[in-house]
């Protein structure tokens, strides 16, 4: 299973204290691999500097970037392809006001042909609907598991 990473979810994974830890971490196991993009690294670091600090932030980057280098993380930039999709996903959803990460990662999700996102963010997952391929919803890791 491929699933993308959100910035919930990823800051869930390193955060061993959120109470969804350790099912995210098992979400996370379960799949082959997980597709990050680098503006939703940009807001993992931004949100773990200003709860954790600037160590802990850099931190996290060390490790996913060692999960890149392992092949458990792919770093997937934001194509001029990916950017005009995640734009028709926010123009879709106008009245959800998607945040610019959200949208990418749904165009994401429809470029790797998956229709799993590790995220804790279920109010917007649970409103959008993966854009292409046979999927009616979106599988929102751990929740779904």
């Amino acid at each position: 299973m491929i699933a993308i990473a959100d910035t919930s979810g990823i800051l869930t994974l390193f955060n061993r204290s959120e109470p969804d830890h350790n099912a995210a971490r098992k979400a996370a196991d379960q799949c082959g691999f997980l597709v990050v993009s680098p503006l939703a690294l940009t807001e993992v670091h931004r949100v773990a500097t200003s709860r954790a600090g600037r160590g802990a932030a850099d931190g996290i980057l060390r490790s996913l970037t060692e999960r890149v280098r392992r092949m458990r993380v792919v770093l997937a930039p934001p194509t001029p392809e990916i950017l005009d999709a995640a734009l028709a996903v926010r123009a879709r959803y106008a009245s959800l006001n998607l945040d610019l990460v959200d949208a990418v990662n749904v165009a994401l999700a429809a470029e790797y042909g998956t229709d799993a996102i590790l995220t804790k963010d279920l109010r917007d997952f649970r409103a959008l609907r993966p854009a292409g391929g046979n999927f009616p919803c979106f599988r929102i890791l751990p929740d779904d598991l």
